[in-house]
């Protein structure tokens, strides 16, 4: 599986630029062509120009459906490219692009950059026997969201701080 850069639809152009563009040999196109920092997919990264039968998934600047590839899987992503500056250094530059999945395998994604993070779960679902009896044991702004069931008893969202109490 690799990701591959597409272009969309080309930018309006001058006739004579179109005709320098076309004869410019392929090597120089994939020298100025972006390509998607490595480091940050779980695939190698190819140009758009070795585009082959391999399962593939491919950057787009528009939503897929304007091209004319509806019901592929897709979503929008942050990713960084690398591309050429007019004298010639690479620069990384972070785009929002439409990565969509082409091929049938296991499908193409970034991978997390950095320490995992786990967020604490602020508010927890509970259920209470006799709910009149909640007061008691903890601050009842702790606790919203109170739905009474006909055999007494409660679901109820509790902060986390009072879940020890109950």
């Amino acid at each position: 599986m690799v990701l591959q850069v597409c272009k969309d639809q080309p930018h309006p152009q001058s006739q004579h630029q179109e005709d320098m563009g076309e004869s410019l040999p392929l090597a120089a196109l994939q020298r100025m062509a972006p390509l998607p920092l490595e480091e940050e997919w779980n695939v190698p990264v190819r140009p758009f120009s070795e585009l082959n039968s391999a399962p593939v998934a491919v950057l787009l600047t528009q939503h897929p459906s304007q091209i004319g590839l509806k019901g592929y899987p897709s979503n929008e992503v942050h990713c960084s490219l690398i591309i050429k500056q007019e004298d010639g250094e690479d620069k990384i530059v972070t785009v929002r692009r439409h990565l969509v999945q082409i091929g049938f395998g296991e499908p193409v994604q970034k991978l997390a950059m950095g320490p995992k993070i786990t967020l604490p779960k602020a508010m927890i679902k509970m259920v209470a026997k006799l709910p009149v009896h909640l007061a008691k044991h903890c601050d009842f702004r702790a606790i919203e969201q109170i739905l009474c069931r006909d055999n007494f008893s409660a679901t109820f969202m509790a902060h986390e701080s009072v879940i020890h109490n109950l």
